[in-house]
């Protein structure tokens, strides 16, 4: 059994209309979210490496919080999804890709977890 760490980051463009697709968008690191295995490392520091691998803003600055725990159905792997949203920063990707949430399909956990967030400014 392993237990892997998913980053789900949603970057905010608070100019743009909370109701359109340019508001929200999603970083994704090959065709998934980025992700790593718990290891010998604490699962904080895991969170830390990843977070530095994908991304040229320090964690310290936008601590990710726990968001679900789930067994993964194609393996025996426990998976723990971490959410953070980011402020429309130009360059801040150093890995992966934005897209709009229109034009990604994510699993039912993952879309849950932007879902059940206020597309309100004030709640960013």
């Amino acid at each position: 059994m392993k237990l892997r760490l998913t980053l789900l980051i949603v970057e905010i463009d608070q100019s743009a209309d909370p109701m359109s697709d340019d508001f929200a968008r999603i970083l994704i690191d090959g065709d998934d979210l980025p992700h790593k295995y718990a290891s010998t490392k604490s699962i904080m520091d895991t969170l830390f490496d990843l977070y530095a691998e994908i991304s040229k803003i320090n964690m310290g600055w936008n601590l990710p919080i726990l968001e679900s725990l789930r067994k993964r159905e194609d393996s025996s792997d426990f998976e723990a999804l971490y959410y953070c949203t980011i402020p429309r920063i130009d360059g801040w990707v150093k890995r992966g890709k934005l897209y709009n949430l229109s034009e990604m399909k994510l699993e039912e956990f993952y879309e849950h977890a932007i879902i059940k967030r206020p597309r309100s400014l004030r709640k960013y």
